[in-house]
Formats: structure tokens, C-alpha cells, sequence
């Protein structure tokens, strides 16, 4: 609020609700006082709000239920090997089209964000099964478990192996 001056009428307001509320608190404690310095400090909450709020409309995406329905297939389908020409197919738009609307509503491309839908899946069947890694890997989409391998240890700085080990015992209890 450094930009305020002091001599708009907004700012003298809340300079009053100020005095008030430690006027307020000098004084013994009781449910009324506490309703008065609650009441002065919505006032100055509104005040705010309604005076040096910047407003932004919320813009949502076109077409969100596109995209909505995009996540869901791709949830369903991760451990199949769709890849974003097979899902640009599926939905019958181009895979720049799909890129887009999908990477406006998960900040990412969809070549990563499929990836890290099949490494979270893959983190859940190490934490939760003894599967094998080179089984969770074809369970979950990646062509072999040298790439399971190569993008785990790229996102959680260990080996699949190593992770299970080091957190499999507080998944379970």
C-alpha cells in the first residue's frame, strides 16, 4: 500500500478503524468489546477489498471440458501405449489443438504430462506392490524399464529400486 496518499478518504478510513481497534483493546475484554474490534477490523477488510484490490477477471478455458475429458482418458489409459498423436486421433483434433487446450489447464505439455501421470501411477505400484520394476514399467506405459528407470531417477533423484526401498515401509503402515 506504499502508493496510498494519505490524504484520499479511503485511507483515512482505515487510520480511524485503527484508532478504534487499539482504543479497543485498552479497555477489559469482554464479548461486546470483542464484537466491536471484530466489526472494525471487517470494515477495514472491505475497505481494502473494495479500495486497493486489484480486480482480474477469471478467465477458464474454452473449451475446460475438452481438456477435462482429455485428463480422464489419459488417466484411464495411461498404461496403454497412447502417445499424443493416438489421443489427438481418439478426440478427432490436431495434436496442436490438443497440446494447447490441455497444457492450459495442467501448465504442461502433454508429452510430460502423460509421462508424469505414468511415473505417479508407477510411484504408487512401487510404494504399494512388490512387483517387479521391469512389470510396473510395461504396466504403466514406458517401453522398458530402463526408461522407467531413466525418468524416475529424473524426477525423484533415484532409481525406482532405491525409492522402493527407501519408502515402501511408510507407505504400508
Amino acid at each position: 500500500m506504499d502508493h496510498i496518499s494519505r490524504d484520499t478518504a479511503s485511507y483515512r478510513q482505515l487510520r480511524k478503524n485503527l484508532i478504534t481497534i487499539a482504543e479497543l483493546v485498552d479497555q477489559p475484554i469482554s464479548d461486546s468489546i470483542r464484537f466491536l474490534i471484530l466489526s472494525e477490523f471487517f470494515q477495514m477488510i472491505a475497505l481494502i477489498d473494495s479500495e486497493y484490490t486489484e480486480k482480474t477477471a477469471v478467465t477458464t478455458p474454452p473449451n475446460q471440458s475438452l481438456a477435462d475429458t482429455v485428463i480422464a482418458y489419459i488417466a484411464n489409459n495411461s498404461s496403454t501405449n497412447i502417445t499424443a498423436q493416438s489421443i489427438a486421433e481418439h478426440f478427432r483434433i490436431s495434436q496442436v489443438t490438443l497440446n494447447k487446450e490441455l497444457s492450459q489447464v495442467t501448465k504442461l505439455p502433454l508429452g510430460k504430462y502423460l509421462k508424469q501421470v505414468r511415473l505417479m501411477h508407477a510411484r504408487y505400484l512401487l510404494l504399494s506392490t512388490n512387483y517387479s520394476v521391469a512389470y510396473i514399467a510395461n504396466y504403466c506405459g514406458f517401453s522398458s524399464a530402463k526408461v522407467l528407470e531413466r525418468n524416475f531417477k529424473a524426477w525423484k533423484k533415484m532409481t525406482p529400486s532405491q525409492y522402493r526401498k527407501a519408502f515402501s515401509k511408510y507407505f504400508n503402515e
